[in-house]
């Protein structure tokens, strides 16, 4: 029963290996600097595809804050594959220890004590969706505006978007929380019962 947990762990690292974190970081900074090197390319290039952004009568390719997120959307485009790779597989692995968790209590606990500690898988990956969405927005918001040259003011800062988080459903949550403890309490009564019955059907003589 303590190897379990172990098991488990195990089975599912090897069935659904995540990329290495420093390969991760590796390609992150490859990107970067490949990113870099063609920025001013890739400055031309998307002010070919966007012409509606340029100011008018005025092409500035090597504009410092137009250039700088030519670069950072070019780095996002080269490591994402990398990032979906990660998340795909630290996925799987969740999916296989949530599959199995009914046969460890030790698991379903440490389960029920990470919700009620906020700090659980399901919470995590709930944040970082919200924090997806927020880039997105960010982006969308701000990069049409670097590359036509705009020039901000408070009341144009004031429109750009903010990240409110906003915690899982009460019921979700409750959901998980309950489950975890009341299968430990199935567990323990059906092992009870059946050492009762055994109990009884046992004769000192």
């Amino acid at each position: 029963m303590l190897l379990i947990p172990s098991l488990i762990n195990a089975a599912a690292s090897a069935f659904y290996p995540v990329p290495s974190r420093v390969e991760m970081i590796q390609a992150m900074r490859a990107a970067t600097k490949e990113a870099t090197a063609n920025s001013a390319m890739l400055l031309s290039r998307y002010m070919e595809d966007h012409p509606d952004l340029l100011p008018p009568g005025t092409i500035n390719p090597a504009e410092f804050a137009a250039n700088t997120a030519t670069v950072q959307m070019e780095t996002d485009w080269l490591i994402q594959p990398v990032l979906d790779s990660y998340d795909r597989q630290s996925a799987l692995q969740q999916s296989v220890v949530d599959r199995f968790r009914f046969l460890s209590p030790a698991i379903l606990v440490q389960g029920a004590l990470n919700d009620l500690s906020g700090s659980s898988a399901e919470r995590h990956r709930f944040f970082l969706a919200q924090v997806d969405r927020y880039l997105r927005q960010w982006q969308g918001f701000f990069y049409p505006r670097i590359f036509a040259q705009t020039k901000f003011t408070s009341a144009e800062l004031r429109k750009a978007p903010r990240f409110d988080y906003s915690e899982e459903p009460a019921d979700t949550v409750n959901t998980r929380l309950a489950a975890g403890p009341g299968a430990v309490l199935a567990m323990t009564a059906a092992v009870s019962i059946v050492a009762f019955s055994a109990l009884r059907r046992y004769s000192l003589a």
